[in-house]
Parts: structure tokens; C-alpha cells; sequence
């Protein structure tokens, strides 16, 4: 694993750069990937969302919904959180991150709220979700278009190509999984960040 230096756009604003032997640094993007998938490390990932400052954006994305909640990704300006939800138990890290779900001065990026909404509310037992954006439904109200991929809003908006590279696998269930997958599983919510 590398461990490579951490761009932060203010010190104040950013967790701290996790220092977890299980983290990585994508060579083709740069970012910063934590795997959680132990008490421990869930503890030390928690306690960092949990010192973001009030004015903050995340990008949340599920993997599973709506059968499951396998994977949840959290992308800060520091890290993106792979958090392994089967390993784990959906509720044991939704409970964790409870705060940060309640805390309306966090503003939550979603694309398809809805499913990742519901994949939360049922399997992660999340009873609130505040400071919601959605960007699918953005995108629907500009375009006129149903159903905006996240492919597609990259795409327009951000001028440059969604990662060929990327399949998302959402229905992956044996474990452990490779780094390379986590790595992989990391780029939606890591590109949905860019959009704040």
C-alpha cells in the first residue's frame, strides 16, 4: 500500500489525513482511499467525519441497493471512506455516522438520493437524513432528461470522461475484496465531490 501526501483545501475544514496502514493513493486520480472493514478503523474514521467543520460537503454513494447495503463511499476533500457494510454490519456503520447523516450544516451529495435514501433508512436503520442534495434530480430539472447517469453529469458538467476502467460491481458479496475493487468502488463518490 502507498500512503501519499493529502491535498486539503483548509486545514480547519478536512479531517485529518487518515495514517492507517490501509490506505492508498489512486496513481490515475490522486485520491486519497481508506478501506474501514474493522471495529478499529471504523472508531478512527468516525471520530474524523465526526471533526468536520459545520460548513462541509460529502459525497455518499451505496453499493447494493436496494437488495442490500454492501459498500458505503464517503468522499471528503481529504479521503474518500470506503466503508465495508457486510464486514461491518450496514447499521454498525450507519450508527457510527449518525452525526454526520443528523447535522444539517453537512451538505450530503447524493446521485439517485432516492435508492441510496431508502439502502440507508433499511439496512443501515439511518431515521434522519438532513442537508440532502441530489444531484440526479438537479440534473433532470436542467436537462429535461429522466434518469441522468452519474456517466452522463461527469460527462457534461465536469468536461471530461467518466473512467473506463470503472465498473462498480454493486452486487459484490464474497469477501476479502482486492484493493483494486475498493479503489474502483471509490470513484463515484470521489468524482461527485467535484461538484460542490
Amino acid at each position: 500500500h502507498v500512503i501519499a501526501k493529502h491535498r486539503t483545501r483548509n486545514a480547519t475544514q478536512d479531517p485529518p489525513a487518515p495514517t492507517q496502514e490501509d490506505v492508498s493513493c489512486r496513481e490515475s486520480t490522486g485520491v486519497c482511499v481508506s478501506f474501514v472493514d474493522t471495529p478499529a478503523l471504523l472508531s478512527e474514521a468516525v471520530q474524523k467525519l465526526n471533526a468536520l467543520g459545520k460548513s462541509h460537503t460529502v459525497a455518499i454513494d451505496c453499493s447494493g441497493p436496494p437488495e442490500t447495503l454492501s459498500l458505503l463511499k464517503l468522499a471528503t476533500h481529504g479521503c474518500t471512506y470506503v466503508f465495508d457494510c457486510l464486514q461491518l454490519s450496514a447499521e454498525g456503520v450507519c450508527s457510527g455516522l449518525a452525526h454526520l447523516f443528523e447535522t444539517e450544516t453537512i451538505t450530503k451529495l447524493f446521485h439517485n438520493a432516492h435508492q441510496d435514501a431508502h439502502a440507508l433508512a433499511v439496512h443501515g436503520k439511518v431515521s434522519e437524513l438532513r442537508g440532502v442534495f441530489g444531484t440526479q434530480l438537479a440534473a433532470e430539472l436542467m436537462w429535461g432528461e429522466v434518469f441522468v447517469q452519474l456517466r452522463t453529469l461527469v460527462e457534461k458538467v465536469g468536461n471530461q470522461e467518466y473512467p473506463a476502467d470503472h465498473q462498480p460491481g454493486d452486487r459484490v458479496q464474497s469477501r476479502p475484496l482486492a484493493r483494486a475493487f475498493v479503489e474502483r468502488s471509490a470513484v463515484d463518490s470521489t468524482l461527485l465531490l467535484r461538484y460542490d
